[in-house]
């Protein structure tokens, strides 16, 4: 746990279920989860953690979204065909996946650079022991496959958040752009129909708004 005096988090856009960790101080079980959405994302697109030669992918691209922004009215979007759903579906699949991994990214980063956190851990011991559990958790490869794959990424700690710092300058527009076209096919959406296609698009879209973490806020 992390004494109040030392941080605190803004909760209010974030899933209800961190707005009660951040109240029972237990900001392990958000850090754990965040490593995690990391590791997924690094599993799904490695190349987006490349050092020095980044391969960050275009998203909301196929001919279906293009039509949806830009062509398709509220009359039309009522008449969806299947073929226009799931390519949308695709696309916002997508978005969510790397929104998910990119807000991760920035909440383990503003966390760990946070500088009462730091002084806190240090005055507790710093992170060796738990860097030296964590190499021998990878070196003896009792990681590959396990539910606690990511736990691998503490066993050094600065160069996590060095590879973070990397990540996170590039990540920054391409969020941008993903939470732009979200909003606007909110927007988009916001309208009552019977038709089901358009009623799983709704929803889809909005579960992205329960995927967003605390925002720290240093004391």
């Amino acid at each position: 746990t992390l004494p109040e005096s030392v941080v605190e988090f803004n909760v209010d856009e974030c899933e209800e279920r961190w707005g009660r960790a951040v109240d029972d101080r237990s900001i392990s079980s958000i850090l754990n989860f965040s490593l995690e959405k990391i590791h997924e994302l690094m599993i799904v697109q490695p190349a987006m953690f490349d050092y020095g030669s980044k391969t960050i992918p275009n998203f909301f691209t196929r001919e279906a979204s293009t039509r949806v922004h830009t062509s398709m009215t509220r009359e039309d979007l009522k008449e969806m065909d299947k073929a226009t759903y799931e390519s949308l579906v695709l696309d916002i699949s997508e978005a969510r996946s790397f929104l998910f991994g990119a807000r991760a990214c920035e909440f383990v980063l503003n966390l760990l650079q946070c500088p009462g956190v730091e002084d806190h851990i240090n005055d507790v011991g710093g992170w060796a022991a738990v860097e030296a559990m964590a190499s021998t958790f990878y070196n003896l490869n009792l990681h590959d496959g396990s539910e606690s794959e990511h736990f691998v990424q503490l066993r050094g700690v600065r160069d996590l958040i060095f590879m973070l710092e990397d990540v996170n300058s590039q990540f920054e527009q391409t969020v941008e752009h993903c939470e732009f076209s979200i909003r606007r096919l909110r927007r988009k959406f916001n309208f009552k129909t019977k038709n089901k296609l358009v009623h799983n698009i709704k929803l889809h879209i909005a579960g992205e708004k329960g995927e967003k973490f605390p925002v720290v806020v240093p004391q």
